[in-house]
């Protein structure tokens, strides 16, 4: 096969997971420069690909993430081995991507096989810092928004979303993972232990250790809004997107009085359509007077 066609075909099974997948990835292509999508497209399958290895593979994750890291060791030798490694090792080569962000995924999935706690906040914006940071990094890379203050305000952001992602699973990551990402001394300040998490006991005490989580996690959302500062052209309104999505789902978790017990909040179709047009607004001057007070 020649390379050229190899390359478009690497890059449309890049394409066909992402579609299959955008509720677990949060992309929207609508304003993205069009030359740039598909190389969202092979970041997405990368970072699909680590969680899966992470998640699904019981009692052979490590033997998968070493297989991801040698494919990603060819990627960056110039030597892809597999078909989403061709697509990624183009737009490694195109944007001059740094390994770091990849492997930090990578490291992040080797935490989960062995760490199931986390005793303080710190502890897990340690961890945040491997397994969602680097994402948003990839992002900028693509779009072309590397000066060091957009990282930082991209790291709120991207940690504020990893943070709401575990509180929307509560449940079923201890259920059905064993891992809690609630740190440890906040259970012990607000009163609620892990045999009540096992009964699903919702109480006071889970409302008022919720309720400071989420909290928390909204004040890191609207500190990475002022990433829109930095950046120029439509792709604003994509990264206002990954907010106030983030601060979508937060609301709706707050609407449950805080019951993590009563399943997934998700986005409805209404919610999306709304979601898009305030991103919109938020990215222009017109946003900016309306919906300023979320930015600060």
């Amino acid at each position: 096969m020649k390379s050229n066609q190899l390359e478009d075909l690497a890059f449309q099974y890049c394409e066909s997971l992402a579609k299959s997948n955008y509720e677990n990835f949060f992309i929207g292509t609508l304003f993205l420069p069009r030359k740039v999508i598909k190389h969202f497209h092979s970041i997405y399958a990368y970072c699909r690909m680590i969680d899966d290895f992470g998640d699904e593979f019981s009692g052979e994750s490590n033997h998968y993430l070493d297989y991801a890291e040698e494919q990603l060791n060819l990627c960056y030798r110039g030597k892809p081995d597999s078909l989403s490694f061709h697509a990624l090792y183009k737009t490694i080569s195109e944007f001059d991507i740094p390994r770091k962000p990849f492997q930090d995924l990578i490291e992040a999935n080797r935490i989960d096989q062995n760490k199931k706690r986390y005793n303080t906040f710190s502890d897990l914006l340690t961890y945040c810092e491997k397994s969602a940071n680097p994402v948003g990094h990839l992002v900028l890379y693509v779009l072309g928004f590397t000066e060091d203050k957009c990282f930082e305000l991209s790291d709120l952001t991207c940690t504020a979303l990893q943070l709401t992602n575990f509180w929307q699973d509560v449940q079923e990551d201890y259920i059905l993972r064993d891992r809690i990402y609630i740190p440890l001394e906040d259970m012990e300040k607000f009163k609620y232990n892990e045999q009540q998490l096992w009964n699903g006991e919702y109480n006071q005490n889970l409302v008022k250790l919720m309720q400071f989580q989420i909290d928390r996690t909204s004040g890191y959302f609207s500190k990475g809004l002022k990433l829109l500062d930095y950046i120029s052209g439509k792709s604003r309104i994509e990264i206002a997107m990954f907010n106030l999505g983030g601060l979508g789902i937060l609301e709706k978790i707050k609407k449950r009085q805080y019951n993590v017990f009563l399943g997934r909040p998700k986005l409805s179709r209404t919610d999306k359509t709304g979601l898009l047009l305030k991103s919109v607004l938020i990215s222009n001057r017109l946003g900016h007077k309306l919906f300023g007070h979320i930015r600060h």
